[in-house]
């Protein structure tokens, strides 16, 4: 199991990840991408 701080760290990321696709104009289907990483991520601390 992930530590809470390795949790907060993920979340942060995935925020920074969602601002930068925002700023960059980048393609919003990219969230998409990012919320699939947050659930594997989730699913991976209940191992």
């Amino acid at each position: 199991m992930f530590s809470k701080q390795v949790m907060g760290w993920g979340a942060v990321i995935v925020g920074v990840l969602i601002a930068l696709t925002e700023v960059m104009g980048w393609s919003g289907s990219l969230n998409y991408l990012w919320a699939v990483l947050v659930l594997i991520w989730g699913f991976m601390s209940f191992k």
